[in-house]
C-alpha cells in the first residue's frame, strides 16, 4: 500500500500575514510564505511510523499538511523570534536553514525527513493590522513609527542632502563649466596668440627672405653696374689711350714735321748764308751791289717771315683742329656718360675743361695769329740797322788761321764763319 509513496517529495505550502504574521526579534510582523519539502524515507520505521501517524488517511500534501502544518508555522515562528525583520530579509538563506535545524526532530517522529525549505515570500506586515494594546505591537507600531521618523528624517535630509548636493554639483558644474570656458577662452587665446606668433614669425621670416633676396639682387646690379662701369672705365681708359697715343703719334708727327721744317729752314739759312757770302764778295768788289744786297737779304727775310707766318698759321690751325677734335671727343663722352646715368655735372664739368683747353688754344691761337701779323713790321724794324751797312768783313776761322781776302772766300761748309757788317757814317 505504501509502496507508490516511499519515493515521492511533497512540497507543503504555509503563508501567514495579517494578524497571523510572524513577529520579528525587533518586535514588528512579517507576511511570510514558505514551501517545506518532505518526503518518507523508505524504511520499514519512517514508514511504520508515517503510517501509525496518519491512521487510517492515505499519504497526500493534504493529508501531511494537516498532520504537520503547526510544526511548520511554529518553526517559522521561533526562528522569526529569534531575528530582526533586516537580518531576516538581508540572510534569507539563514532563516531558512534555522527553521530546518528546528523541525529536522519533530518531522522525524511523524516518519518524514525535511529536503528544503524556501522562502518565497517576505514583507512588513501593514501596520494596520497592529494592536496598540497589544504589547508585541505597541512596540512594533513604535518601531515603525520611529523608523519610520527617523526614515521620514532620514530621506528629508537625503533629499535636502540630495538638493544640496545636486545644487552644489550644479554649481561645481557651473563652475566646472565656466572653469572650462575659460580654460577654452585662454587655450584659444593661446592658440590665437600662438597662430599669430607663428604668423608674425613667418612673415618675418619671408620678409627676412625677401629682404635677403632682394639685397642679394641689389648686389647683383651692384656687380652688373660695377662690371658696366669697370668695363667702361676700361673702355675709357682704352679711348683716353687711344686718343693719347693719337695724340703721341700727332705730337711726333709734329715733331717731324718740325724737324722737317727747321731742316728746310737750316738748307735755306744755308742756302742763304752761300747766297750772301756770294753777295758779300760781289759787294767787297762793287759797293754800289750793296743796296742790291740789302735789298735781296730783305726780300729773304720777308719770304721768310711769310713762310714763318703760315706756318705758324698752319700750325695754329691744326691745333685749333685738334682742340676742337678733343673737346667733341670728351663732349661725345660726356653724352655717353650721361646717357648711362652719370650726373649732368660730370658733363658740364668736361663742357667746360673742353671749352677751356679750346679757349686757351683760341687765346694763343689769336695771339699767334698777332704776332704773325705783325711779324713784317717786327722784322722790318729788326732789319732797320742793316740800311746803314756800309761794307761786310768776312771772318773765317780755320784751325786758328784769320783771313781777311774776301776773295779767298769759299767758306766750306764745317768750317765756323761769320760776318762783321761795317757800319756806315
Amino acid at each position: 500500500m505504501f509502496n507508490g509513496y516511499l519515493l515521492k517529495t511533497y512540497k507543503l505550502e504555509v503563508f501567514k500575514s495579517g494578524r497571523e504574521a510572524f513577529i520579528t526579534k525587533d518586535k514588528l510582523r512579517v507576511d511570510i510564505g514558505a514551501e517545506f519539502y518532505v518526503k518518507v524515507e523508505p524504511t520499514e520505521k519512517s514508514i511504520e511510523m508515517a503510517s501509525r501517524s496518519l491512521g487510517e488517511k492515505s499519504f497526500s500534501e493534504d493529508g501531511i499538511k494537516t498532520l504537520v502544518e503547526e510544526k511548520l508555522i511554529s518553526a517559522l515562528r521561533a526562528v522569526a523570534a529569534t531575528m530582526d525583520m533586516a537580518e531576516i530579509h538581508e540572510n534569507r538563506r539563514l532563516f531558512e536553514e534555522r527553521v530546518m535545524e528546528n523541525l529536522k526532530d519533530a518531522l522525524l517522529q511523524n516518519g518524514l525527513t525535511l529536503e528544503n525549505v524556501s522562502v518565497y515570500y517576505l514583507d512588513q506586515t501593514d501596520k494596520n493590522y497592529f494592536d496598540p494594546n497589544n504589547i508585541f505591537d505597541a512596540e512594533g507600531l513604535r518601531q515603525i513609527t520611529a523608523q519610520t521618523s527617523m526614515r521620514l528624517k532620514e530621506k528629508n535630509e537625503i533629499e535636502r542632502e540630495t538638493e544640496v548636493a545636486i545644487k552644489q554639483k550644479d554649481v561645481e558644474t557651473f563652475k566646472l563649466k565656466l572653469q572650462l570656458d575659460k580654460d577654452r577662452a585662454f587655450a584659444e587665446a593661446d592658440q590665437s596668440y600662438q597662430v599669430e606668433t607663428y604668423k608674425a614669425k613667418r612673415y618675418a621670416e619671408i620678409e627676412q627672405f625677401k629682404a635677403e633676396q632682394d639685397r642679394i639682387a641689389r648686389e647683383a646690379v651692384i656687380q652688373k653696374e660695377r662690371a658696366i662701369r669697370e668695363a667702361e672705365i676700361q673702355s675709357e681708359a682704352a679711348l683716353v689711350k687711344q686718343a693719347k697715343l693719337k695724340e703721341e703719334a700727332e705730337i711726333e708727327k709734329q715733331k717731324a714735321i718740325e724737324q722737317l721744317k727747321r731742316d728746310v729752314e737750316i738748307s735755306i739759312l744755308l742756302k742763304e748764308k752761300e747766297k750772301a757770302e756770294a753777295e758779300a764778295l760781289k759787294l767787297q768788289a762793287n759797293a754800289i751791289e750793296e743796296e742790291a744786297k740789302q735789298k735781296i737779304i730783305t726780300v729773304a727775310e720777308k719770304a721768310k717771315a711769310e713762310r714763318l707766318k703760315e706756318i705758324a698759321l698752319i700750325e695754329a690751325l691744326k691745333e685749333l683742329e685738334v682742340a676742337e677734335q678733343r673737346a667733341k671727343a670728351v663732349e661725345i663722352l660726356a653724352k655717353s656718360k650721361m646717357k648711362e646715368g652719370e650726373s649732368e655735372a660730370f658733363v658740364r664739368m668736361k663742357k667746360f675743361e673742353a671749352e677751356n683747353v679750346l679757349s686757351e688754344k683760341i687765346i694763343n691761337r689769336d695771339i699767334l695769329l698777332s704776332l704773325i701779323e705783325k711779324a713784317p713790321s717786327i722784322l722790318s724794324e729788326l732789319m732797320a740797322p742793316a740800311k746803314n751797312i756800309e761794307g761786310i768783313k768776312i771772318f773765317q776761322i780755320d784751325g786758328g788761321h784769320r783771313t781777311d781776302n774776301l776773295q779767298s772766300s769759299s767758306i766750306p761748309r764745317g768750317h765756323l764763319s761769320y760776318f762783321s757788317f761795317v757800319k756806315g757814317s
